[in-house]
C-alpha cells in the first residue's frame, strides 16, 4: 500500500514501480550505496512509535471523549470491527470496558438518562405522533402520502367543469395580448408535418410563410400558416384534434376576415390531391 505527500497509506494506489525489475547494473550499483550503511533499527527491540512514553493533556483527552460520545455505529459496522479485532493477540483474556453496561437511553422510562419520546403535529393533517428527540428537527409529516399531498396539492384532484371554464376564459384573455403570446411560443419550431409542408410550399411556389412560433396573433389565437393576402392554412393532427375542430377554427380566423384551410394528417398520403386542395383554396378565397 502507498502513502501520499503526508505520509498516510492511501488505499487502492497502484505504485509507479509495481511490476517493474530492476536491471542486474542497477542491482549492484544499489548493493554498493548500502554497503557500510547501519540500519536504522539495528540494536532496538519491540514495538517502538513517536508516541511512545508520551502522554496526552487532560483538555486533549476530555475533547476526544466528548466526541467519540456522539458517535453511532451501525450493525454493519459494528459487526466488521467484532470480525477484526477477534482473534487478535492482544485482545486474548481482555475485557471490554462496556461489559454488562447499556446505553442509558435505551433502559426505559424508569431510568433518570432517558430521553422519551415527544409528541408532534403532522403538518398536513394534524395528527399527534410520539417521535424520538433524535427526529425532532426533521419531522414534519406523519406519512408518505401527507408529505406528497403537502408539496403536490392538487395531485389526483381534478377541477370542476365551472373552474375548467374560468381558467379557460382567463387564459384566453391572455393570449390577446401579442406580447406574452410570441414570449410563450418563441421557442416553438416547426414539426416534422409542419417541415414537410413548407417544402412542399417551396416547391410549389406558395408564399405561405410558417408562423407557428406566436409571431402573428389574430384574436388570441397563432395559426400555423399565412400568407401575404392573409389566408390561413392550420395542420390537424388526428391525435390531437377531434373532427369538429375543425368548423370551430375556421368560423373563428372568418370573423377576423381569414380565410382559412384546415389540413389534416392524413391529407399528406397524396401529395397530389394534397396540392390541388390547397390551390383550390387560393383560388376561391
Amino acid at each position: 500500500m502507498a502513502r501520499d505527500a503526508k505520509g498516510r497509506f492511501v488505499k487502492g494506489h497502484i505504485p509507479w514501480i509495481k511490476s517493474r525489475k530492476a536491471s542486474e547494473e542497477t542491482r549492484k550499483k544499489l548493493s554498493e550505496s548500502h554497503k557500510g550503511q547501519v540500519p536504522w533499527n539495528k540494536g532496538k527491540t519491540g514495538y517502538t512509535t513517536s508516541w511512545k512514553g508520551r502522554k496526552h493533556s487532560e483538555e486533549t483527552k476530555q475533547k476526544i471523549r466528548e466526541k467519540r460520545k456522539k458517535q453511532i455505529f451501525t450493525e454493519e459496522t459494528r459487526q466488521k470491527m467484532s470480525e477484526s479485532s477477534r482473534g487478535h493477540h492482544r485482545n486474548q483474556g481482555r475485557i471490554p470496558w462496556n461489559k454488562g453496561k447499556k446505553c442509558p437511553q435505551f433502559q426505559g422510562p424508569n431510568n433518570g438518562n432517558w430521553k422519551g419520546k415527544i409528541k408532534l403535529n403532522c403538518l398536513y393533517c394534524g395528527k399527534e405522533v410520539e417521535v424520538h428527540q433524535h427526529r425532532v428537527k426533521s419531522f414534519k409529516f406523519c406519512s408518505i402520502a401527507c408529505r406528497n399531498r403537502y408539496n403536490l396539492p392538487h395531485k389526483g384532484h381534478s377541477h370542476s367543469e365551472e373552474t375548467k371554464n374560468r381558467i379557460s376564459k382567463i387564459k384566453k384573455e391572455q393570449m390577446k395580448d401579442s406580447d406574452l403570446l410570441r414570449k410563450c411560443l418563441s421557442s416553438r419550431v416547426p414539426n416534422t408535418w409542419e417541415e414537410a409542408l413548407i417544402s412542399l410550399f417551396e416547391t410549389q411556389g406558395l408564399s405561405f410563410r410558417f408562423v407557428g412560433d406566436g409571431s402573428v396573433n389574430i384574436g388570441g389565437r397563432n395559426p400555423d400558416f399565412i400568407d401575404a393576402d392573409g389566408r390561413i392554412i392550420e395542420l390537424f393532427g388526428e391525435y390531437w384534434h377531434k373532427p369538429e375542430e375543425e368548423k370551430e377554427r375556421v368560423d373563428f380566423f372568418a370573423s377576423y376576415g381569414h380565410p382559412c384551410l384546415v389540413i389534416w394528417g392524413r391529407d399528406r398520403k397524396n401529395e397530389n390531391l394534397l396540392i390541388d386542395k390547397i390551390k383550390v383554396f387560393m383560388n376561391a378565397a
